[in-house]
């Protein structure tokens, strides 16, 4: 598999989610290391100042978009 396109936003509800949270999606999100994984940002996870997706380190295979456009984490 060249990707995996996790697509229609909100892979978490912001208001439920913790920081340990998201380290275990990204921990088994990389996991797929010779897979590119494209994360799109919905309106309940928006990629902002405070979001999660900025608080931990992405691997390289790990790119996350919201509707302005596509950035490396």
């Amino acid at each position: 598999m060249d990707f995996l396109f996790i697509a229609g936003g909100d892979l978490y509800e912001e208001e439920y989610f913790t920081l340990g949270d998201i380290k275990r999606v990204r921990d088994i999100l990389s996991k797929g290391e010779n897979v590119n994984i494209l994360i799109a940002a919905g309106n309940h996870d928006p990629l902002n100042r405070k979001s999660l997706y900025n608080r931990i380190r992405w691997p390289e295979n790990i790119d996350i978009f919201n509707t302005t456009g596509i950035e490396k984490k």
